[in-house]
């Protein structure tokens, strides 16, 4: 039996606002060695420009344009694009519109709250894949891909709509109802009062072990897919938590915090610093921040080990074009060549070769190579096939 923080059955942007600023406050105070941007003269090409109290109105913006912009802060957001189709897109023909005003009913309830909370924050400008790139440009989407993991890591703060399936989910919800795009669950409590010898009373709630605090961020994208956290199972946000500075996760039943230097949930129970095996949520991915420096070889052998261990988790995850394997592993394989600094093969290395051709697929049911009929020119030898 422990003592807990009460967690609210539905969540608003007041409650979230304030358990947030004090972890966020705390982090960019503390934390300035382990939790800080790599590179803040390195932006997007675009930010969403959240306009101010007066002037409340979205727009997408060149960075080059923005005036002040060095030591820029802005967010980003981590979420499941979903098959519903209700997603709001910058395209060829509609980004001069989308420079002068984007409506507020464009947004999908997903964007709509990162907007909310990205405001509550202090934050003017915030960054969403599908309306910062422009989504019919080839070459705007090959230079933005590439940048991916510079601009999760550049990210002042990730907001990780970790508990939605798709946009229709949101991240300030009701917890363990039903709901679109919201896990399917409901909450089971049976609550005790009672009081001490001395006449104090107390409550005591008896319930389900919060999945927050024991999920499941293992290799198995389709289980994952049917948890609490649907995020978790999609390959493009992989790498995304990785690089990020801070991440916070509007988990289905709770928000999580995660930086380098610690975690934080809103029961309490992850409270304490990153590492500590007090949960499944502390056995996050592999973090490379600025400060992790390998040097000599047996160094460089331990980065290759991390690397395996890295595409064993991503190797499992989903996506919704099998061709995009490699690509949304770029920005981790971006910074481990410049930690390794060897030929990078199709998720392997050239000096851990050998090693690296030793992979298997998991024993049990059955598999067949996944890009067979889709064009793709990856080498079977690879475990990316």
């Amino acid at each position: 039996i422990g003592r807990s923080a009460s967690v609210p059955v539905s969540l608003d942007l007041q409650h979230c606002l304030s358990v947030v600023r004090p972890l966020l406050e705390e982090c960019v105070r503390s934390h300035q060695l382990s939790c800080r941007q790599e590179s803040l003269t390195e932006l997007p090409a675009r930010l969403l420009d959240l306009g101010t109290i007066a002037h409340p109105h979205v727009k997408l913006v060149l960075t080059q344009d923005i005036i002040h912009k060095n030591n820029l802060s802005y967010a980003a957001l981590s979420h499941c694009w979903g098959s519903n189709g209700n997603l709001v897109r910058t395209t060829t023909q509609n980004i001069g519109q989308h420079g002068k005003t984007i409506g507020w009913d464009e947004f999908s309830k997903t964007f709509q709250d990162t907007i909310l909370v990205t405001r509550g924050l202090g934050l003017r400008y915030l960054w969403i894949d599908s309306v910062c790139i422009i989504q019919d440009s080839v070459s705007d989407w090959a230079s933005e891909s590439k940048r991916m993991g510079t601009i999760y890591s550049n990210a002042h703060l990730t907001l990780s709509a970790t508990g939605s399936a798709d946009g229709s989910g949101g991240c300030l919800f009701p917890r363990w109802v039903k709901g679109p795009g919201v896990a399917q669950r409901v909450r089971e409590t049976v609550t005790i009062h009672s009081g001490t010898h001395n006449g104090h009373s107390f409550k005591v709630n008896a319930r389900l072990t919060f999945e927050a605090a024991h999920q499941q961020f293992g290799t198995n994208g389709e289980n994952l897919a049917r948890l609490m956290a649907p995020l978790m199972s999609r390959a493009w946000c992989f790498q995304e938590r990785i690089m990020s500075t801070r991440v916070l996760h509007f988990h289905s039943e709770e928000i999580v915090w995660e930086c380098a230097t610690s975690t934080a949930c809103e029961c309490g129970f992850l409270k304490g610093p990153a590492g500590l095996d007090r949960g499944r949520f502390e056995e996050k991915p592999y973090r490379l921040q600025a400060s992790q420096v390998f040097q000599g070889a047996r160094a460089k052998e331990e980065a290759f080990n991390t690397w395996r261990g890295l595409a064993s988790q991503y190797s499992g995850l989903l996506l919704t074009r099998e061709t995009d394997r490699l690509p949304a592993l770029a920005g981790l394989a971006q910074r481990f060549q410049d930690i390794v600094e060897c030929q990078y093969l199709a998720g392997l290395w050239a000096d851990d070769l050998l090693r690296g051709l030793l992979w298997r697929r998991p024993m049990v049911g059955h598999s067949r190579r996944k890009v067979e009929g889709t064009g793709s020119t990856l080498p079977t030898w690879s475990w990316a096939s």
